[in-house]
């Protein structure tokens, strides 16, 4: 997503352990945090993800 859709690093190639390691360049959203600070969104992502159904 970040590559396609954001512009980052087009022409980067990492392993899942570099990413894992976040060796890339980008943002790393996540709401609540600095970058999205908005918690009354966290409610509208638990449902479009269906988490209690996918989580034990």
């Amino acid at each position: 997503m970040r590559k396609v859709y954001w512009g980052y690093a087009a022409n980067e190639n990492l392993s899942n352990e570099e990413l894992i390691r976040e060796n890339y360049q980008g943002i790393r959203p996540a709401p609540g945090y600095p970058a999205c600070p908005e918690h009354t969104e966290k409610g509208t992502i638990w449902q479009l993800l269906d988490v209690e159904a996918h989580t034990a």
